[in-house]
C-alpha cells in the first residue's frame, strides 16, 4: 500500500537526552510530546502543498493537551505561514489503537525505528524473532537502517526524520 501511495509513514525521531522539558515546556513532558506531534504534523502538511486537507488520528492517551487545541494551533500556523485562508486540518482526534489497524501498523513501524535506532538487537537477551526480522524489514522498506534519516525527497511515502536540535545554531553561525 505504501508502494501504491495509498499509505504514507512519516516518523520523527527525537533524542530525548537533548530535550529539556524544564526549560522549554514548563517542566511538562506531555507538552513536549505534543510539540513534537505538532512538528511532524506541520512538516507533513508543509511538504504536501497548499491544496490538501488532513484527517489525523492519534493513539489515545490521557493528557490535558487536547487534539482540538493541536488542530487549532496547526491550522493557525499553516494559515499564517502559507497565506491561505482555510484550515487544512479537518480532523485531529484520538482513536483507540485496539480498534484501528492503521494505528497498529504505525506502532509496528515506529517500533522498528526505535528498535534499530536504540540498537536493541545487540542486547544479549534480544528476542530472536525481532532480531531476525530486522534485516527483512529493512529490505521491505528499502532502507539500510531504520536508525538513519531517509534521504529527501525520497517520494515513496516512507520518511524517517531525525530532529536536529543543533540545526538552528549551525545556520546562525554560518550567516
Amino acid at each position: 500500500m505504501i508502494d501504491a501511495n495509498y499509505l504514507q509513514f512519516n516518523c520523527l525521531v527525537v533524542d530525548m537526552t537533548k530535550v529539556n522539558h524544564r526549560q522549554h515546556n514548563d517542566g511538562d513532558r506531555d507538552l513536549g510530546f505534543t510539540k513534537f506531534l505538532f512538528t511532524i504534523l506541520y512538516k507533513y502538511a508543509r511538504t504536501r502543498g497548499h491544496d490538501n486537507r488532513f484527517c489525523v488520528f492519534l493513539d489515545d492517551r490521557t493528557t490535558k493537551h487536547t487534539p482540538d487545541k493541536l488542530k487549532e494551533t496547526l491550522n493557525a500556523r499553516f494559515r499564517k505561514d502559507s497565506g491561505i485562508n482555510y484550515s487544512p486540518y479537518r480532523v485531529v482526534e484520538f482513536a483507540n489503537s485496539k480498534k484501528s489497524r492503521l494505528i497498529q501498523l504505525a506502532d509496528l513501524l515506529s517500533g522498528l525505528v526505535a528498535y534499530d535506532t536504540n540498537m536493541h538487537y545487540l542486547a544479549l537477551d534480544a528476542a530472536a524473532h525481532k532480531r531476525d526480522f530486522l534485516p527483512e524489514a529493512r529490505g521491505l522498506f528499502r532502507v539500510p537502517s531504520f536508525a538513519v534519516p531517509t534521504p529527501l525527497p525520497r517520494g515513496d511515502g516512507f520518511d524517517i526524520w531525525h530532529l536536529d536540535f543543533d540545526a538552528k545554531h549551525r545556520r546562525a553561525t554560518m550567516a
